[in-house]
């Protein structure tokens, strides 16, 4: 639904005489949510629906934007809505989707979800990461040249045997190199070629279920979707697991197929893909991607793209532990020296809890930017020791993300900004404290004075210093 439909939904609601204006935005957001939250400001699409119906009131702004507010905290905390366990119980559902988008802010553990429900099913997969410079040959495989090795035929002017080589000749000259050019299998290739040979297997085997392969694209969104799948593009129509509309493998495509499929058998009805000539998907191969909605802007993702898959949304909640399902309760350390009053020095551990920190910040992020994108998951950070977060991954990796790609795109006020966060001029006072100021002089220790104050300028208290 491009963002005409939706406007024209919302003017639908707000100008229905049996629907109370004080509801229109609620059913809107909760009907439309997943389709407005992670493209469109609410207050955008109000603005734009009041201009094209003059029955639309700008006033109805505000109420509009209470509505994707709750929408947002159902999302984060589904939990805590009746309903939530029936939600729940439909996974199995989402499990089977032939071609799934699972997303979410980053560190919400989106990957390690999939790798669970494959890794638990015991099946075949195929991993593969978008990036920026992605291509169709780099997705479904293309002629490269290759180094192969031969045995030499005639060396030294006279022919070698491998049953009774000369002793004399050294072992060098008894192999040649070749280069040859040959195509390489790239992820979509692989998983579709182990697809339809468990399916010819299962085949052979009196028909039963074939297994499943799956294909696992990480960070789909970091590349040109219309570039990477070109005409595969057409094949996530499914009907009954199998592509809806089949299509013609290209030469170098068709003639890899042919040689590979050599003597399987796929039925009568698939002969065209046995023989390479079409390309169909079959209903054991399984397509499932990953999305950080903060990276959503890099190659922005076209409708009919986007309704092929199903999407399945990874709220930011506390970190469990997988066995023991007990919560993680991990925490930023902070190390520092104390004067003690006898006028000695003595080290102390500060502890932040982690999850009170994502709270706060993830809070600060929503209202700074309108948006979830860009707060953080609870995997975010891992500990890197057994006490917890060290000061300086903190800083490397929290920090520096908060500032370069947060605060710095909308402004630095309210938490490097001000006395309480460690300025010491006025001038730092003024624009904020600089991001060096969170290491030691020598740039390679975090400064814990400044990362207190970080921590007291945001509201995140700390538990009692131990020794």
């Amino acid at each position: 639904m491009n963002k005409e439909e939706l406007i024209d939904k919302l003017i639908e609601l707000y100008t229905d005489p049996n629907i109370p204006v004080t509801a229109a935005g609620g059913i809107f957001a909760f009907t439309y949510g997943d389709l407005v939250v992670d493209v469109y400001k609410p207050t955008e699409l109000m603005n734009a629906a009041s201009k094209k119906d003059a029955r639309i009131n700008k006033r109805y702004e505000a109420e509009l934007g209470s509505a994707f507010n709750m929408y947002r905290y159902f999302r984060a905390h589904p939990d805590q809505f009746v309903g939530y366990n029936a939600t729940k119980s439909q996974r199995g559902a989402v499990e089977d989707s032939y071609q799934l988008i699972t997303y979410g802010a980053p560190g919400t553990g989106k990957s390690f979800n999939i790798d669970k429900i494959v890794n638990d099913k015991g099946c075949v997969h195929f991993r593969t990461t978008f990036h920026p410079d992605s291509d169709y040959a780099s997705f479904v495989g293309c002629y490269k040249p290759i180094v192969k090795e031969y045995d030499r035929i005639v060396a030294l002017g006279k022919k070698i045997e491998n049953a009774e080589l000369d002793a004399g000749v050294p072992d060098e000259l008894r192999k040649e190199r070749k280069i040859e050019y040959t195509f390489v299998e790239q992820a979509f290739t692989k998983a579709y070629v182990a697809a339809w040979k468990n399916k010819a297997s299962a085949i052979a085997n009196g028909g039963q279920a074939a297994e499943p392969v799956y294909l696992i694209i990480e960070e789909i969104n970091r590349g040109n979707c219309a570039q990477v799948f070109g005409d595969i593009f057409q094949l996530l129509d499914r009907e009954g697991g199998f592509s809806k509309y089949p299509i013609c493998a290209d030469d170098d495509l068709h003639r890899h197929l042919e040689v590979v499929f050599k003597g399987l058998d796929f039925g009568s009805q698939y002969a065209k893909v046995q023989t390479g000539e079409e390309l169909v998907l079959p209903d054991n191969l399984y397509i499932w991607a990953t999305m950080n909605t903060s990276d959503q802007s890099l190659f922005p993702m076209d409708s009919a793209f986007k309704r092929r898959w199903d999407w399945e949304y990874v709220p930011i909640s506390e970190g469990v532990d997988e066995n023991t399902k007990q919560k993680l309760d991990w925490n930023i350390v902070v190390k520092d020296v104390e004067k003690q009053p006898d006028g000695t020095e003595k080290e102390v551990t500060v502890l932040y809890s982690w999850w009170q920190f994502l709270q706060i910040i993830n809070t600060k992020i929503y209202h700074l930017t309108d948006s979830e994108d860009k707060e953080l998951g609870y995997f975010f950070a891992k500990p890197d020791s057994a006490e917890g977060i060290s000061a300086k991954l903190f800083v490397n990796k929290v920090v520096f993300y908060l500032w370069t790609d947060v605060y710095k795109n909308y402004g630095v006020d309210n938490i490097f900004k001000g006395s309480d966060n460690g300025a010491t001029t006025e001038e730092e006072k003024a624009k904020g404290v600089p991001f060096r100021q969170f290491f030691d002089e020598a740039g390679k220790n975090a400064n814990m004075g400044t990362l207190k104050n970080f921590f007291k300028a945001i509201g995140l208290k700390s538990s009692l210093p131990t020794a």
